[in-house]
C-alpha cells in the first residue's frame, strides 16, 4: 500500500480526456425515468433495504434487552 501511494504522489497525473470514461461518478448509477417510475412504491429498493435493516436491529435490540432483563446467575 505504501509503495503504491508513492507510486501515485510521484507521477504526474494523466490527461483528463484519457481517464474520462472510466472514472466512476454517481451519475452512472442513476435509473432512467421510465425505470424510476417502475419502481417507485413497494418495488423501490430502499423501502426494502430500510425493512431488513430495521428487522435485524430489531433483533438485536430484542437480544440485548433480554441479556439485560435475565443475566446469567454465577
Amino acid at each position: 500500500m505504501i509503495v503504491m501511494v508513492a507510486v501515485s504522489l510521484l507521477t504526474q497525473p494523466p490527461a483528463p480526456e484519457k481517464t474520462a470514461g472510466i472514472i466512476w461518478s454517481p451519475s452512472y448509477a442513476a435509473l432512467p425515468a421510465a425505470e424510476q417510475a417502475r419502481h417507485s412504491g413497494w418495488q423501490d429498493l430502499r423501502l426494502w433495504w430500510l425493512i431488513f435493516i430495521s428487522t435485524v436491529l430489531s433483533i438485536y435490540g430484542f437480544f440485548l434487552w433480554f441479556r439485560f432483563q435475565h443475566p446469567d446467575s454465577p
